[in-house]
């Protein structure tokens, strides 16, 4: 999909999210949310892994024990393990509270899950999401988004908002493919010490910067990967390498479109924010067509 001239953010107007709306259009700000207030309970959770071949092992030593000393470079995986390893794995089970009697190999695919488990939880610490849509009109998202066609839709002009690894949702079926759980590994040692890795890595993948072979290419996928039962939002996502707030200027505000159900309250609070603005964007009424299900945009 190439890129669009215009983006759009379906928003309610009542209850709590009244005040975060109107701050939207009073503040020229926008929030980039932790994914662990999605409501897919998919959406960018890495999956954690139970089982590892031992050329896997091989490659994840090194970083399970860095600065050990112990070189692995022609131990066969298939045999058994040289003493000096199998001694520090056998303290660490005691420390990492491994289950007693465990085998070598259980010990370890017991500590690499454990660090894949916070891998994956580092996420919602590591990036915040901005949803996006491409599509004005959709009633299913006016109604699940825009607290059923009563709130609103803000028009973002994409290249005057400058928003960060912008990019289309990938749909699919099946979760994105697994190679190595070395991948996530890295993440959870990388990201602490490179804030913002986690999102350079993901939009590499994305806009196909990043081989195939690289250590970040599966767990990047993540970022951009959802189930295509959501297919119908069309969404793009920017994001950022933490969650907050995200300024953007004035003129990205291109256009608003009020919901067909809108209430009178709320077209009283969306004027005064408007007053409050330097720049006011153009007005649009979504409204019922007329003979078929669907909604005219119409500007007024």
């Amino acid at each position: 999909m190439g890129k669009l001239a215009k983006l759009y953010k379906y928003r309610a107007l009542g209850g709590a999210s009244a005040e975060f709306t109107l701050d939207i259009l009073a503040n020229d700000r926008i929030w980039f949310a932790a994914p662990s207030s999605f409501n897919d309970p998919f959406d960018c959770k890495l999956p954690v892994p139970t089982q590892f071949s031992p050329e896997t092992w091989k490659a994840l030593l090194p970083r399970l024990f860095p600065g050990t000393g112990i070189d692995l470079s022609d131990w066969n995986p298939q045999s058994d393990p040289p003493e000096k390893l199998k001694a520090l794995v056998d303290l660490l089970a005691t420390l990492t509270h491994a289950p007693r009697g465990a085998s070598f190999d259980e010990v370890l695919s017991f500590m690499a899950r454990g660090l894949v488990a916070r891998a994956a939880a580092q996420v919602d610490e590591a990036a915040g999401v901005l949803s996006l849509s491409a599509l004005p009109d959709n009633m299913l998202m006016w109604s699940h988004y825009a607290d059923c066609h009563r709130g609103i839709c803000l028009e973002l002009d994409v290249d005057a908002a400058r928003l960060p690894r912008l990019s289309p949702v990938h749909y699919a079926n099946d979760n994105p493919g697994f190679d190595e759980a070395v991948e996530a590994i890295a993440l959870h040692q990388w990201n602490a010490e490179r804030p913002g890795l986690l999102a350079d890595m993901a939009y590499k993948v994305i806009a196909n910067d990043l081989d195939r072979s690289s250590i970040y290419y599966w767990t990047g996928q993540w970022l951009y990967a959802k189930s295509a039962d959501w297919s119908y939002e069309q969404e793009w996502r920017s994001v950022l390498d933490r969650s907050g707030h995200f300024e953007f200027p004035a003129e990205a505000l291109t256009g608003v479109i009020i919901g067909c159900s809108v209430r009178d309250e709320s077209i009283d609070l969306l004027d005064q924010a408007f007053k409050r603005r330097q720049r006011t964007p153009a007005i649009y009424r979504a409204r019922r067509k007329n003979g078929v299900f669907g909604l005219d945009i119409v500007e007024v």
